[in-house]
């Protein structure tokens, strides 16, 4: 008597088993190294954020300081110790070393200590009128704070080397 054999197979071999086992480790493991990768780049992200906040807060303390009062001096956001340093100065503007030591990235390493070195150049607040969209005054005075958007404004200008007179006080 002879038996019937069935070529129907029910369930997976062995082999399928463990290529599928395979395949699943190398996903989970990719997996555990990109969460690694994110959280490295979320502390890079982190103190980057945290200088860039000092070095903002030192600038707005010496952007809100009379003209004539700025020198140099230091001051410590959480954990960054901000110095700043008149480099050169004249009637209507001072060139500012800025440098922040704290927490940050060197060779792709967070250290507790880095040093970064910034430079700015803060402009004399002027006596800045408008009239009729063009600057009729713009003789620099560091007591008067007539039109502080329109000096802004020349700042921007004489940076791009654009002309003062049609960006300043645009409405």
């Amino acid at each position: 008597m002879q038996t019937l054999r069935s070529t129907k197979r029910q369930g997976f071999t062995m082999v399928e088993i463990l290529v599928a086992l395979v395949i699943l480790t190398v996903g989970i493991l990719a997996l555990g190294l990109l969460s690694g990768q994110l959280n490295t780049q979320t502390s890079i992200s982190d103190t980057a954020i945290d200088q860039s906040a000092a070095l903002r807060s030192a600038l707005e303390e010496i952007r809100t300081t009379n003209f004539g009062d700025v020198s140099n001096g230091s001051v410590t956001y959480d954990a960054y110790q901000v110095t700043w340093t008149i480099t050169s100065s004249s009637s209507n503007y001072k060139e500012i070393q800025i440098v922040t030591v704290g927490p940050g990235l060197s060779d792709g390493v967070i250290l507790k200590e880095v040093s970064h070195t910034f430079m700015c150049r803060l402009l004399a607040r002027g006596s800045v009128q408008c009239s009729g969209g063009n600057v009729i005054d713009d003789e620099y005075d560091a007591d008067d704070d007539d039109d502080l958007d329109a000096v802004g404004a020349i700042a921007v200008a004489q940076r791009s080397g654009s002309s003062t007179t049609k960006r300043a006080c645009s409405s």
